[in-house]
């Protein structure tokens, strides 16, 4: 809804994994058209512009290429590729890793699809493909 209502992504923090500035989904940033709060997760301290999720671990939310995953690393933009707004959602359970990954991509795999996951030794993430970036 931030890309409709304002018509550009939610601008990229300074941490080079290339996460979004989610904070923006609740702070008016100044923005032409913003209409938000878009969600209502408390928001985690430290920078990333990441969300606390009520059950589970933090949200936040980044841009990569839909190339499928080798390990458990996006492969980030550059302007070779269509360029898509991943979620993350971290420490969810493996039961409903797999719950996801057959309703979503009829068990595909966890690196490949619109939802993937991966292991990071002791918890599973959680990846949704939201949507192609506004601002290429």
């Amino acid at each position: 809804a931030y890309a409709l209502d304002t018509g550009q992504d939610l601008p990229m923090n300074s941490d080079p994994s290339k996460r979004f500035e989610g904070h923006n989904l609740v702070d008016n940033p100044g923005v032409s058209g913003w209409s938000g709060p878009y969600i209502s997760y408390e928001k985690e301290t430290g920078g990333y512009g990441r969300f606390l999720h009520t059950t589970y671990g933090q949200i936040e939310y980044r841009e990569a290429k839909n190339t499928d995953f080798t390990t458990n690393n996006f492969t980030h933009c550059d302007n070779t590729d269509p360029c898509f707004v991943w979620t993350e959602v971290r420490d969810v359970p493996k039961t409903l890793i797999d719950a996801l990954d057959k309703k979503v991509d009829n068990a595909d795999g966890l690196l490949t699809g619109n939802f993937r996951a991966w292991f990071d030794g002791t918890n599973y993430d959680a990846v949704f493909k939201a949507g192609p970036k506004v601002n290429k």
